[in-house]
């Protein structure tokens, strides 16, 4: 199944908006969906994978991404760096 794996969502949350990487079908419909929570790994080669073969599945999956580090939006600022 053709994915889509280039959107950016803001996702809203009682603390603020989480930016959020968007895999899902091509075709444009209403999918079950999924949240990938990596934690340090944020979307490395296995994440992006991983993500993409449950959209080729028929699922929307929302992944924290590198361009929008903003999984600790409601503690830290954007795309702070963790030692």
């Amino acid at each position: 199944m053709r994915i889509e794996d280039s959107e950016i969502a803001d996702i809203f949350t009682p603390t603020g908006d989480m930016c959020a990487h968007i895999f899902r079908p091509a075709a444009l419909a209403k999918y079950l969906g999924n949240l990938i929570f990596s934690e340090i790994f944020q979307l490395a080669s296995f994440i992006r994978r991983t993500a993409a073969m449950v959209a080729g599945h028929s699922l929307s999956v929302a992944c924290q991404s590198v361009t929008c580090q903003e999984i600790y939006h409601a503690q830290e600022a954007p795309s702070t760096a963790f030692a």
